[in-house]
């Protein structure tokens, strides 16, 4: 079955497949997206570049006449922010150096670690949606979004970024999932440490 991408990354298309690059939407944008029938806009939109993300992200910015920041120089991610309308979008940049397998196996959840290639982005009247059969899930996403569950990628998850509980609260929250045992657990063993961030 097809999900439609919220509007915004027709913005970008074009653009990405333009360029001799080969780059994945990740995230909350497929989460998004296969949550919510209905189209929708959200917040940021993680694109990960198998290259330098900061040399592209410059060439993104200058070429849609955005904005370019810089978010993390040692870890090459950027963002660009782009204007329509009175609205803002941000599109975060990350360079995926060691390949989309690796740069999934870094990210918090389940349901945060599904990845899409560009290239198999369909356009259908004005919008562009994908096949659930093209999404990169080496975690199990789909199945845990389809159970309603919460489910860190790894056991160091939380640990090595304390601030992912807040995430996991806020996840839980907007879509009524459930934060699975293992996950409560570990939110558990780390709170002591998110007083510190």
């Amino acid at each position: 079955s097809n999900y439609t991408l919220p509007p915004s990354t027709t913005l970008i298309l074009n653009y990405l497949r333009s360029q001799d690059i080969k780059c994945f939407f990740v995230g909350g944008v497929i989460r998004d997206s296969i949550i919510s029938s209905k189209p929708h806009e959200q917040g940021d939109i993680d694109i990960a570049i198998e290259g330098d993300a900061l040399i592209e992200g410059k060439k993104m910015a200058q070429a849609l006449g955005g904005v370019y920041v810089e978010l993390d120089t040692k870890h090459g991610i950027c963002r660009v922010v782009l204007k329509t309308d009175s609205k803002q979008t941000y599109f975060d940049l990350t360079s995926s150096n060691y390949g989309i397998a690796t740069d999934l196996k870094d990210r918090d959840f389940t349901l945060n670690a599904m990845a899409l290639n560009i290239e198999h982005i369909q356009a259908c009247n004005q919008s562009h949606s994908f096949n659930l059969a093209n999404v990169l899930d080496p975690f199990g996403g789909l199945g845990d979004i389809k159970n309603r569950i919460i489910k860190s990628v790894s056991e160091t998850s939380i640990i090595n970024d304390p601030i992912r509980t807040l995430r996991a609260i806020r996840i839980s929250q907007r879509f009524r999932f459930q934060i699975s045992e293992e996950t409560s657990e570990q939110i558990k063993n780390s709170s002591s440490l998110i007083t510190n961030v």
